[in-house]
């Protein structure tokens, strides 16, 4: 069951990194404030994590079978 639904989750992760990627290879983006740019870099790192966390767990799922 788990393994089923990895794929979803996993292309959701990766929508959200992209966008994440998106904005922070505009020019404008740093010329935010350094505490909203840390922010933004901080939870791309984070959402970076989820999803390598994601696709070891679909690797390890996969192995079992």
């Amino acid at each position: 069951r788990e393994l089923d639904q990895l794929p979803a989750h996993i292309e959701k992760l990766e929508q959200d990194h992209e966008k994440f990627v998106v904005l922070i290879a505009e020019p404008a983006f740093y010329n935010k404030p350094t505490e909203e740019i840390t922010q933004t870099q901080t939870q791309m790192a984070e959402l970076a994590a989820e999803l390598q966390k994601a696709y070891n767990r679909w690797e390890q799922l996969e192995e079992k079978q």
